[in-house]
């Protein structure tokens, strides 16, 4: 019984997050937007990947190297 309430909480969350991250991307297109913050980051709203920030000019490139490995690209 307690697996079963367990896989129908966790079933709930899922679906919840989901949800929320399809209505903020209709919601990024809707407004032009490149990018729309998600549960698992900041993605791209026309791959559905994570956002990788394009070169600017007149900025300077700064790398950073997250604990899972993932090189992120900032400018400023």
């Amino acid at each position: 019984m307690m697996i079963l309430i367990a896989i129908i909480y966790f079933g709930y969350q899922l679906i919840k997050e989901t949800n929320q991250d399809i209505e903020m991307r209709q919601w990024a297109i809707s407004k032009g937007y490149d990018s729309y913050p998600s549960n698992t980051g900041l993605r791209d709203v026309r791959t559905n990947k994570p956002y990788v920030s394009k070169p600017r000019q007149g900025l300077n490139q700064h790398t950073c190297t997250l604990s899972n490995g993932e090189k992120i690209t900032f400018y400023k």
